[in-house]
């Protein structure tokens, strides 16, 4: 019995080495992304995230727009902008802001040839203070329609990372660095249960601008 768990030892340790490897890094993706995210504010008072998506072009959720009020700021580098809103779809809760002479390169939004796959990984990112950057990683848990108890929820991706106080509006990526989706609210006492609109749906909102 002893020998059978001896010559066990090394089988364990080999599947455990490649569990490890198997495992993702999301410190690429975050660092990737960070530079494209940013927080959105009234006044002095941080209210949600969001990122560029196009020069000038900031996406978000359309509760933070209007919880920034009518002179919306952009707080990006340790710097403050001034933003107006651009367009809002809040049967969708998305929307849009401009922010000129935000320079930085927009965040890549993932293909419409590849939409996300149930089991996926996906990183969540936000700025929610204004102060720094923070992700909570999982997977995407169920596709579009898949929790159909609202309309709004009826068209989103559910996932099971946190989307924390702050981060609504900020994107979601995938391990290429791509946006699939923006974070918009998540279920108390959920276990975790987040959702997100998809990138077509803001493909299709940035086409209307």
């Amino acid at each position: 019995m002893l020998e059978a768990l001896i010559g066990a030892v090394p089988l364990l340790g080999a599947c455990a080495s490649r569990s490890r490897q198997s495992f993702p890094d999301f410190v690429d993706v975050v660092a990737r992304v960070t530079p494209s995210v940013l927080a959105i504010a009234r006044g002095n008072e941080t209210v949600g995230s969001g990122f560029i998506v196009a020069p000038g072009i900031v996406a978000t959720a359309a509760h933070v727009l209007q919880a920034a009020g009518s002179a919306p700021q952009i707080h990006l580098g340790g710097q403050v902008f001034p933003a107006r809103a651009l367009r809002e779809d809040s049967a969708r809760d998305l929307a849009l802001l401009r922010a000129d002479g935000v320079n930085v390169t927009p965040m890549p939004l993932a293909p419409p040839d590849r939409p996300p796959r149930v089991g996926e990984w996906i990183v969540v990112i936000g700025n929610p203070f204004g102060t720094g950057i923070t992700a909570t990683a999982g997977i995407v848990s169920a596709g579009i329609g898949a929790i159909a108890s609202t309309p709004l929820l009826a068209e989103q991706f559910q996932i099971n990372a946190s989307v924390n106080p702050g981060n609504s509006g900020g994107p979601v990526c995938n391990l290429r660095g791509e946006a699939i989706g923006v974070a918009t609210s998540f279920i108390p006492g959920g276990q975790g249960l987040a959702f997100i609109v998809p990138v077509p749906a803001l493909r299709a909102l940035m086409a209307r601008t």
